[in-house]
């Protein structure tokens, strides 16, 4: 009978400093980035099929860095490009940022990498470089395509060399994983 009580309280503790870990803002964000963490490994990127992809309807979104240095979505055309949109205080978003860099670090000179947010650049940038992130980051200067119009982030759209989507996927995910690798070098093959 005592062991049931001393388990049953263990168990109680266990559950009671969780909740409280939870409930401090310094700790709950490094549990939800590393919870995330965890779960992109286990979640896989599903290519749209060729029937019900979608072509950019609006080429000419125009994108600012952090040296006023515009980028147009127009100058993509025959090329692969990755379209993540995050921001900094987004546990997912933060979650997958380490795969994206080593994606990043890979295909740099092959594939148009557009990392997207709606944060001050200067406050994005020191975060960047905090975490030895070397991909640019952006802000949108006009309207997003509609097709890649989004509500919740991390969002990342990987499109072919006619800027159709030929990857949406919503949440946090492994990027630098078989899969994606094998799918990048046939997308830049064709």
């Amino acid at each position: 009978m005592k062991t049931k009580n001393k388990k049953r309280i263990i168990t109680n503790v266990i559950w009671l400093l969780m909740v409280l870990v939870l409930l401090i803002p310094q700790s709950r964000q490094r549990i939800q980035i590393a919870f995330h963490s965890i779960i992109s490994n286990f979640k896989g990127v599903e290519m749209i099929d060729s029937s019900d992809r979608q072509v950019l309807s609006n080429y000419d979104w125009k994108l600012i860095d952090k040296h006023n240095k515009p980028y147009n979505l127009s100058d993509a055309k025959n090329k692969v490009v990755l379209i993540n949109f995050w921001a900094t205080w987004c546990p997912p978003c933060i979650a997958e940022m380490p795969s994206l860099q080593g994606l990043y670090e890979k295909y740099q000179d092959e594939v148009i990498f557009l990392f997207v947010t709606n944060e001050d650049l200067v406050k994005v940038n020191t975060f960047l470089d905090a975490n030895r992130y070397s991909f640019k980051a952006y802000n949108p200067l006009n309207r997003i395509p509609k097709e890649l119009m989004t509500k919740s982030i991390p969002r990342t759209f990987i499109l072919n060399k006619n800027l159709e989507i030929v990857v949406d996927e919503k949440g946090a995910l492994d990027w630098n994983q078989p899969a994606i690798h094998q799918l990048l070098k046939t997308l830049i093959e064709e």
